[in-house]
């Protein structure tokens, strides 16, 4: 009796099988607007309920930009080289033994300054590594 307990618990056991990890971009928020040239931390939450986090990676637009393997899970992102428009961040984290699981936004980068005194929008260039605008105030 003892043998057929001990089988039926081994085969139930065998039967589990690896949950994908939980993955979830914490910071920014989906449709948030930054301008260019600002460095943008993508910080990210990751737990894997039934093993550990063996890494994760980074992606804008397609095109994986980093990964860690250590806690906490972030990227400081330098915007000052891109265009403007809508950006992609997808995070993907992965488990030990290979399952993974995603997580997506998409934000937006400017190419103009807005004063927040009267939400006027002024343009600006990028000369070297300094960033001019390229109109006086109008406040």
């Amino acid at each position: 009796m003892c043998f057929v307990v001990t089988t039926i618990i081994v085969l139930l056991n065998s039967c589990e099988k690896n949950q994908p990890p939980i993955c979830q971009i914490t910071y920014p928020e989906d449709g948030t607007e930054f301008n260019i040239g600002e460095a943008i931390l993508i910080t990210v939450y990751a737990d894997d309920q039934d093993g550990n986090i063996n890494e994760v990676m980074f992606y804008i637009n397609d095109i994986e930009v980093s990964s860690s393997n250590n806690f906490p899970y972030s990227y400081n992102w330098d915007t000052s080289n891109e265009e403007d428009g809508i950006k992609t961040i997808l995070v993907k984290a992965k488990d030990t033994e290979g399952i993974s699981s995603t997580d997506e936004i998409s934000i937006i980068l400017n190419a103009k300054f807005t004063d927040s005194r009267d939400s006027h929008k002024y343009e600006w260039v990028k000369i070297g590594d300094q960033i001019w605008m390229a109109a006086n105030l109008a406040y």
